[in-house]
């Protein structure tokens, strides 16, 4: 049964969340490079938290169009107007959001924007970004993880404008702390 986003409003107060992101550092992510607190894995992000097996409680963002790969049970997070209302509808757990709706955004603002008011949601006190490579090292390519083990993938460049994106993310976030982290 699909659920409204704000059934989690509040579900990890005052907790640092993990942001993960597609940068081509996401090869290079690793259990060590976490803490404690949620983990909000953005589109294809997800295919390595599933691989990492992490302690952590961990959610799967689709914003844009969803992705085929195998959620390991883990809740999916599901914008209506991109990844389509209809996508996975059976899957559980699964929540719902529209950026308009739920956090003031434009309904094509970009997955970090909608993950950073997703963690305000959340009751977050901090967001650590991890793999937002084009935020931290202008990077614009982006990395794909293999779907059949934990390492490897595709690296590849989608002539997005990540690095604009970053721009607009630090403009939102203000003074919210967080830091941005390329894995090494």
């Amino acid at each position: 049964m699909t659920q409204s986003i704000q059934v989690l409003k509040n579900v990890h107060q005052g907790q640092i969340v993990w942001v993960v992101g597609k940068g081509p550092s996401l090869n290079n992510l690793t259990k060590e490079h976490f803490g404690e607190g949620p983990v909000i894995a953005i589109n294809h992000a997800g295919i390595k938290i599933g691989f990492l097996e992490l302690d952590n409680p961990c959610y799967i963002m689709q914003k844009d169009a969803g992705h085929g790969f195998d959620l390991k049970g883990l809740p999916l997070l599901v914008h209506e107007r991109e990844a389509s209302r209809d996508y996975r509808e059976e899957y559980e757990p699964r929540y719902c959001w529209d950026n308009m709706r739920d956090f003031g955004l434009q309904w094509y603002d970009c997955s970090g924007m909608t993950s950073i008011r997703l963690a305000q949601l959340m009751g977050c006190m901090k967001i650590m970004f991890l793999c937002f490579d084009a935020a931290t090292s202008e990077d614009e390519r982006t990395f794909i993880p293999n779907e059949f083990g934990p390492k490897g993938g595709m690296v590849s460049f989608e002539g997005c404008f990540y690095i604009r994106q970053g721009e607009q993310m630090k403009k939102l976030l203000g003074d919210f702390p967080h830091e941005w982290v390329t894995v090494n």
